[in-house]
This record gives C-alpha cells, structure tokens and sequence, in this order.
C-alpha cells in the first residue's frame, strides 16, 4: 500500500467522520490503524479518518503520527506512517486580570509615552494586539476623553 508523501493538515474544531487521507493499495490488502495517538483514527475502506473533533489546546503534541497496517493473506505485513499536523485556529478569547480599566493621563503627556500596562493572555499562543477606540458604549459622564481596548486578532 501507499501514503501520499508528506505530513496532512487538519485545522483544529473539525466535525467527527472526516478524511484524513486515502491510501492506496490492491483489492486484496486489509488496512487498520496499527498506532493510533489518542485513539483519534480509523479506517473506512482504504480511507484514514479522524473519529471526533481534534482541540490543538486539549492535545498533548499537535503532531501525531498514525501508523497503518497493510495485510494481505501469505504475505507479510507492512506498516505505512500518516503524519497528521493539527493546525491551531484562534478559537478563544484572551483573558485579562480584570474587567475594566482606569488610566488617568495628564492631557501634556508626550506622544508615544508608555501610559500604562494591559496585559492577558490567550490559550491559541497567537500574538495579541489591541488599538484604542473613541468609546461607543455609554460611559461615565465624568469621562472627558475616554476609549475602549479592543482585542485584534
């Protein structure tokens, strides 16, 4: 039998039942999963398919290597590797220690002058990055000049 070369892609949050990859192989060769990570695979015929839903977070090595038996009755068996690649997708929302924030800035502060910390944290381990925004939301009237950190992605 015959695994198309190289490592296959799968993005994070796929539906259970999907195709990894087809093997090729005669009518007389039985295939089944010899190594499977996590218990994640099966063979459908000649095809490798995920069981459920694969979560880059809740994985303990988004690389998983599945070995698949090739049999054919008189002959010895041959086993093929799939290497399966689980793609991170920015599926969770950052945390922040709090859920407001108060910075007083003195209106003769310097442009580019650090005015303060904000920091969180994201389960993906994707980069952050934030941009201020005239407020939209009703605020305090006390708010002379205020705005709202938003979370880009």
């Amino acid at each position: 039998c015959t695994v198309p070369p190289g490592p296959v892609m799968i993005p994070e949050n796929n539906t259970a039942d999907i195709q990894v990859v087809k093997i090729t192989s005669n009518s007389d060769v039985t295939l089944s999963v010899s190594v499977n990570p996590e218990d994640l695979f099966y063979m459908k015929g000649n095809i490798l398919m995920v069981k459920k839903g694969l979560d880059y977070e809740s994985l303990s090595n988004p690389t998983l290597l599945v070995w698949v038996k090739c049999s054919k009755a008189g002959s010895r068996s041959v086993n093929e590797s799939v290497e399966v690649l689980v793609e991170n997708v920015n599926d969770n929302p950052p945390n922040f220690a709090q859920n407001h924030y108060v910075l007083d800035v003195n209106e003769l502060t310097p442009v580019n002058l650090s005015v303060g910390l904000i920091e969180a944290t994201d389960v993906d381990s994707e980069p952050l990055y934030y941009r201020l925004e005239s407020a939209t939301v009703r605020l305090p009237s006390s708010c002379l000049l205020c705005f709202i950190v938003l979370h880009l992605t």
